[in-house]
């Protein structure tokens, strides 16, 4: 992801993120996150990570926002799943 390099996307056939491998800080972060449930439904998109700030620095990528509290998209907050048609709920582990 040219916004942040901590990310890269594993895509399968249809365009869909069958994967996200994830390094150097925002791992570090991650590893702090081990708490957070599993994605919960908000206003019809399901959301998984901390407890967003007011104001966040987002990022979209094939139907996926990654929300960051920082303008460099550094100090990651979480993902909301924007397209739930190409991602329902089953393959959420829910």
């Amino acid at each position: 992801m040219e916004e942040n390099s901590d990310f890269q996307f594993d895509i399968d056939e249809q365009n869909r993120v069958r994967g996200i491998e994830i390094f150097g800080e925002t791992y570090n972060l991650l590893k702090e996150m081990q708490h957070v449930n599993k994605f919960i439904l908000i206003d019809g998109k399901h959301y998984w990570g901390k407890e967003k700030t007011i104001i966040t620095y987002d990022v979209l990528y094939q139907g996926i926002i990654l929300h960051f509290q920082n303008a460099d998209y550094t100090n990651f907050v979480g993902l909301t799943i924007m397209d739930t048609k190409k991602y329902p709920a089953e393959y959420l582990g829910e």
